[in-house]
């Protein structure tokens, strides 16, 4: 724990639980071992659909009527193809978080509960990474890398573009000195199965070790995780506010979010929203690194996707134990 304490031993009850009313209570739970808060969600990057919306009037698609599931990403990706010649989509196997909601969409799991075993090669995992490898095989797939795909899109040559809402500022930001417009979906659905987010961001942790800290420290998180923090935090930025209602209040975030109504579809996503796997121990790393190898490898090569996720998985429980 590197000597973090838990925010109900430091700082004053009433007050902290005044302060958390109307933070997402899936966020909150995001902070919490063992009944107690560790650590507050700060910065909450959620996936999106990036859209621009030139290239789908183009291939005449609505870019107010994103994808709604997998199959349709392909069949959209594949118009956009043949009718523009440009990339349909890309989610980049590489992407290291992302990734995790795709499992989590078809019903798969990639830790067990007690975070002892890897489970990502079950028939469920199998079935979405098949999925994703057939869309990319396609044709209609961007190729490239985490560092490659984002100038594509930014650049006006992608179609659909699954990544960070963080992101948000700099699309924007290239769709204007392009002359396009961006607009964006949620994740993607497998077949009727409702999508599962995930997220990935930063926490706020604390270990003061006097009064006059602790009273800094106490006034620091008030203010950077109330209303005027988050609006700061969302409109400079682009992270989600996890102050919801802030969304719908004049004097914060109601303008924004109407200028930029994607905001809408990622905050109604952290209903359903999954944090992002935390690979455990000392080979963390290590683990992390031959999961997303594994990914990588099952999509964008002729290896079995079954046989490929199933070493790793072997591998990485072999470090586990």
């Amino acid at each position: 724990m590197v000597g973090f304490q838990a925010y109900e031993d430091v700082f004053p009850e009433d007050e902290l639980e005044e302060h958390l009313q109307g933070i997402s209570e899936n966020a909150q739970q995001l902070g919490m071992i063992d009944g107690k808060m560790y650590g507050l969600a700060f910065t909450f990057s959620t996936p999106i659909v990036f859209i621009n919306g030139s290239i789908f009037e183009e291939a005449g698609l609505d870019p107010n009527a994103p994808p709604e599931t997998w199959a349709e990403v392909k069949e959209y990706a594949m118009q956009i193809k043949e009718e523009t010649g440009k990339d349909g989509f890309a989610l980049e196997p590489d992407n290291g978080w992302v990734t995790d909601g795709v499992f989590y969409s078809n019903g798969a799991e990639i830790l067990s509960e007690d975070r002892s075993e890897a489970m990502f090669a079950s028939d469920a995992g199998i079935e979405a990474v098949e999925i994703w490898k057939d869309i990319y095989q396609s044709g209609a797939h961007a190729v490239g890398s985490t560092t490659e795909v984002p100038e594509q899109f930014l650049a006006g040559n992608l179609g659909m573009y699954i990544t960070s809402t963080a992101l948000h500022s700099g699309m924007k930001a290239a769709a204007e000195a392009g002359g396009w417009e961006v607009y964006g979906g949620p994740l993607p659905q497998f077949g009727d199965q409702s999508s599962v987010p995930v997220n990935s961001g930063s926490a706020l942790t604390v270990r003061p070790d006097t009064d006059e800290k602790r009273a800094a420290t106490w006034e620091f998180i008030k203010y950077v995780t109330g209303a005027e923090g988050y609006t700061t935090i969302t409109e400079e930025i682009g992270y989600l506010p996890l102050r919801t209602e802030l969304a719908e209040q004049e004097e914060y975030l109601k303008p924004f979010v109407e200028e930029n109504p994607l905001y809408k579809i990622n905050l109604e996503q952290l209903e359903e929203i999954q944090p992002t796997t935390i690979w455990p121990g000392e080979n963390a790393a290590e683990t992390a690194a031959i999961f997303t190898d594994a990914i990588v490898e099952a999509i964008t090569t002729d290896a079995g996707v079954a046989d490929t996720l199933t070493n790793a998985q072997e591998e990485i429980n072999g470090l586990l134990k």
